[in-house]
């Protein structure tokens, strides 16, 4: 069956303006908070990470400068997709923002749509159905082509360059975190990840009764060193206990 949130698209063109805004960055590097301020702009109309739904697996992992002509048109046919994507996380993150593009019945219809279709991926109970309903951009005619898409992903700033020639008439907005920032921001942890925060220091020489300056001194030290990887390393998967007591909440919630 086609998956109707996936639109085969094929030329650089589409119901919107040429001037697209990618912002690309590592994970944990302030990629979402920079986004939303955009999201916030009443002419952008905002997709968020709509590669995690449509992998790059067309395109290699790893391109040198010279294998790139190459590939300029199949980079291209992916942006449009990515563009033109409007899945429940790609194009219904919240806060929804009032657009000069939508009107303010649309706002509230859209919204409503959204938060419907989020408490119907909660019922599901971790369903993949919900989440591929369409959100409908509800954009004016009159508007289209002075709305701006923006698009953020934290997994295609290595095609940074392949998209500049992709897609000549965009903007990239690539956003680097200090270091001690992006490592400190894991280990105070994510929804996805577990950090062992006392397994990193001790790697690092220092004890729990540490000062944050000297954590975080003690973290640069590794980048300096080229070993930034050995305290990622420590980042591993939350244990199925910590899962199962989490879901048992929400039950009792429900």
């Amino acid at each position: 069956m086609r998956d109707e949130s996936r639109p085969q698209t094929t030329r650089n063109t589409g119901p919107y303006g040429d001037g697209k805004v990618l912002i690309l960055g590592e994970p944990r590097s302030g990629t979402s908070w920079l986004a939303k301020l955009f999201d916030s702009h009443p002419d952008v109309l905002y997709r968020h990470e709509p590669d995690i739904v449509h992998r790059p697996d067309s395109l290699p992992k790893f391109m040198p400068a010279s294998e790139e002509e190459a590939y300029i048109d199949t980079a291209r046919e992916y942006l449009n997709t990515l563009a033109a994507t409007r899945t429940l996380k790609s194009a219904g993150p919240l806060p929804v923002f009032p657009k000069r593009h939508r009107s303010g019945l649309g706002r509230v219809l859209r919204t409503g749509l959204i938060l419907g279709v989020r408490g119907l991926e909660m019922a599901a109970r971790g369903a993949q159905a919900p989440s591929r309903i369409p959100i409908p951009d509800l954009v004016s005619p009159r508007f289209r082509h002075q709305t701006r898409i923006v698009i953020k992903s934290v997994s295609l700033l290595g095609h940074a360059r392949l998209i500049a020639k992709a897609w000549p008439q965009s903007k990239i907005v690539i956003i680097v975190r200090h270091p001690c920032g992006q490592v400190a921001s894991f280990l105070q942890g994510g929804r996805a990840w577990q950090v062992n925060r006392y397994a990193v220091y001790r790697n690092c020489g220092i004890g729990r009764g540490s000062s944050a300056w000297t954590q975080n001194r003690a973290i640069l030290n590794l980048v300096d060193r080229g070993t930034i990887g050995v305290a990622m390393g420590f980042l591993e998967r939350k244990n199925a206990k910590r899962h199962q007591r989490v879901e048992q909440r929400q039950d009792r919630r429900l």
